[in-house]
């Protein structure tokens, strides 16, 4: 929210369409709680848990777009980061650039996916 608000002050209303990239980031924010939720359902540990979770959590960011721009890849990496939840903000955002709101769509859906997948995963009770 902060960043959406600091970006409509500084580039202006006119720049890009706030309402969306509103609903991306909030998309975004709802599939990394439900990440979590899921991943610290898969261990006992705290101090293991958020350990591999930095690291792993570094990795897909690096990877998957939102550190530096795809295009500087390897096409045989840039196929494979489409299975990472992180990889559809960085496509959302990209097609927010480009004005194409079926790209949009497709990135918010999809994170809402992995939101609702994580979420089963994470809210299974462990016996």
């Amino acid at each position: 929210m902060i960043f959406v608000v600091a970006s409509f002050l500084y580039f202006g209303p006119g720049q890009t369409n706030y309402l969306v990239l509103f609903l991306l980031y909030f998309s975004y924010s709802a599939m990394v709680l439900s990440l979590s939720l899921a991943w610290n359902s898969m261990f006992r540990s705290y101090a293991t848990s958020f350990a591999l979770f930095s690291g792993i959590g570094s990795i897909m960011c690096l990877i998957s777009g939102l550190s530096f721009p795809l295009s500087l890849l390897p096409q045989s990496i840039q196929t494979m980061v489409r299975v990472l939840p992180t990889y559809y903000l960085a496509h959302g955002l990209l097609m927010l650039g480009k004005q194409s709101g079926s790209g949009i769509l497709l990135s918010a859906v999809v994170l809402w996916i992995f939101a609702g997948i994580f979420l089963l995963i994470g809210s299974k009770r462990r016996f």
